[in-house]
């Protein structure tokens, strides 16, 4: 993966706050704390997003699960996956 370089400019406190959670954690560099800051943002964010898809499913009509609905899921399933493989 390509990387870019981010310059950031901090207030001193914050630089000192960084500096600080660097030695406490562990981190190689201030820039593995901020990657990783952006990574557990990028993760709350999908989970945000895959609570609300939840919440919306629970919220909608429900669908009787036949045997025959149960059939037409998979074959639905089926045809996704393989369009996303490049088989269809």
């Amino acid at each position: 993966m390509a990387q870019i370089t981010l310059n950031v400019t901090l207030p001193e406190a914050l630089e000192a706050y960084v500096n600080e959670r660097v030695a406490e954690a562990g981190y190689g560099s201030p820039g593995d704390y901020v990657r990783n800051l952006i990574r557990e943002d990028q993760e709350r964010r999908t989970r945000g997003n895959l609570d609300r898809l939840l919440l919306e499913g629970l919220d909608s009509e429900l669908d009787v699960v036949t045997p025959e609905y149960l059939t037409e899921l998979r074959r639905e399933a089926k045809e996704r996956v393989a369009r996303r493989s490049g088989k269809v």
